[in-house]
């Protein structure tokens, strides 16, 4: 290599927007690994889909063959590695390392790297032997589902008393279970919780939901009595006439406190109004009289809902217990694994071991893990991370530059949280001394014209109705909303937004008119018509 003595690579952690390089980055920290001759067998580069990681190896390959032929390319690439007379014998070289050592490469999938670490560990992790790996939604796994939940109704089929409480729970957790089969219930449910079990199966972890608050039955038959007693004094119009829109929320909400409906009493708006802080309804502020008979009626709904959640959790906890017993003896008797599974097996014995765990992986994979370049960190799990952050925690606590930590991602384009994706893992490896942070916002791919849409959205989430109760998560999000720029301002572009029809979600009675239909459910069909 013609520059001696490069500076020492840092750690580093950077937040790149769609079309700004987040694949380049990546590349060009791995092309500089092999300029720095570091073993390839010792870069771990991860991604999500083998797509991406073909992406990466064909960017790699390319952008080393085309050093070596293009003078242009050579320079261009020079630049990017800080190795500004990169000569055509250095790019050869670094393509023939890595062209030569191709059976060692590890750049590939998160679940690729996975696996070849859960059979170097197989005998530790409790593996059967030679097993097959499956996808969650394969029609193997469904069936092996099915056949675990047969299983668990098995279980209880001679125990009516056993039976009818399986039933109630489901009842509890699907509230259309009349609806379908109970199997189908069941399915729903652990394809949709399974993995939140599998992370979280202490017992007392799905206990922490209160259960209490609820009034004695004297006092809400006394609470609900007093509210009854303020219909003389339901608030009238300048003409002497009732407030229709406070009378019919007023009636409502008497009528769902007699018959016990808490959760159609939580949703009447006059309620709505009041949990979200506000005191006035239908043009009208209450008073302190109306606030007292009110209140009392409104903590008892809550405590009820709550306490419903809790017994609903609970359930959700002994319902998953015993299908995951079942279905892991039958994947087992099969000898198949589910690609979660070597996610779950590695986070649970890996960390556990400590320093002389990640030491005894690499020898037995033969290579260390000297740099981590992990892509798509956004989508990251937290079970993913617990196998990943021994590495990561060995590594950044190097500072000479003989190993280095990079990731690189987008907390934007997160598409990966119903499965466990968490990209709240940044701020936590951006915290790690000696992690340096950094942002591209500038992007490749758009015109100024479609990011200044972009902009003028996100830079206006709060406030926005449509998000509802959602306002704070909105503040959060735009808080850390960085405005895009495109790199060529003069490409062209065109932005049309469309709205739809409101979807049925207004309160009419706060409009004071209580025979004003609710709007029809028109969201869907604008859309597919915008579409076609």
């Amino acid at each position: 290599m013609s520059v001696a003595s490069p500076k020492p690579l840092t750690h580093l952690i950077v937040r790149a927007s769609a079309g700004a390089g987040k694949t380049y980055q990546l590349t060009t920290r791995y092309l500089d690994l092999l300029a720095r001759h570091e073993p390839t067998q010792n870069i771990l580069a991860t991604t999500f889909t083998r797509k991406a990681a073909g992406e990466v190896m064909d960017r790699v390959l390319g952008r080393l063959a085309s050093a070596c032929s293009d003078g242009h390319e050579r320079r261009s690439l020079g630049q990017a590695l800080a190795q500004r007379d990169l000569s055509r014998t250095d790019c050869v070289a670094m393509l023939r390392c890595v062209t030569e050592s191709l059976h060692r490469l590890s750049i590939g999938t998160i679940d690729s790297f996975f696996n070849r670490a859960a059979r170097a560990m197989a005998m530790d992790l409790g593996l059967p032997p030679d097993p097959r790996l499956i996808d969650e939604g394969s029609p193997l796994a469904q069936q092996m589902r099915f056949d675990a939940i047969q299983a668990v109704l098995g279980e209880h089929a001679d125990n009516d008393q056993g039976l009818t409480t399986l039933i109630e729970m489901l009842r509890r957790l699907h509230h259309d279970t009349a609806q379908r089969s109970v199997t189908e219930a069941m399915d729903h449910i652990v394809k949709d919780l399974g993995d939140v079990y599998r992370s979280y199966p202490d017992r007392s972890l799905w206990d922490q939901l209160p259960d209490t608050g609820r009034l004695s039955a004297d006092l809400l038959n006394t609470a609900v009595g007093a509210l009854d007693q303020m219909a003389p004094h339901l608030p009238l119009t300048k003409a002497g006439e009732f407030n229709k829109g406070f009378k019919k929320a007023y009636e409502g909400m008497l009528a769902d406190a007699r018959a016990g409906y808490w959760d159609s009493f939580l949703s009447n708006g006059l309620i709505k109004k009041l949990l979200a802080g506000e005191t006035a309804f239908s043009r009208i502020e209450l008073s302190d009289d109306w606030l007292m008979a009110i209140k009392p009626l409104m903590i008892h709904a809550k405590a009820v809902r709550l306490g419903g959640l809790a017994d609903q959790t609970r359930a959700t906890f002994g319902l998953l217990e015993m299908f995951d017993r079942h279905y892991r003896a039958t994947r087992y008797a099969q000898r198949t694994l589910l690609f979660s599974d070597l996610t779950h097996l590695l986070a649970q014995g890996l960390p556990g071991l400590g320093e002389a765990g990640v030491e005894e992986l690499c020898y037995r994979l033969d290579a260390k893990v000297t740099h981590l370049l992990l892509d798509e960190f956004q989508d990251t799990s937290l079970r993913q991370w617990d196998v990943l952050r021994p590495f990561a925690e060995q590594i950044a606590a190097t500072s000479d530059g003989s190993r280095s930590l990079f990731c690189v991602g987008d907390t934007k384009q997160a598409i990966y949280g119903w499965r466990g994706g968490c990209a709240e893992l940044f701020d936590a490896v951006q915290g790690y001394a000696g992690v340096e942070p950094a942002t591209l916002s500038k992007s490749y791919r758009s015109s100024q014209v479609v990011l200044d849409a972009v902009n003028q959205v996100f830079t206006n989430l709060v406030g926005n109705a449509v998000l509802g109760d959602c306002q704070h998560a909105a503040a959060q999000w735009q808080q850390g909303f960085e405005l895009h720029e495109a790199v060529h301002g003069d490409l062209p572009g065109h932005v049309v937004l469309h709205t739809t029809t409101n979807n049925g979600g207004n309160d009419t009675a706060d409009t004071g008119d209580d025979d004003a239909p609710a709007p029809p459910d028109q969201h869907a069909h604008d859309v597919a018509g915008y579409i076609k």
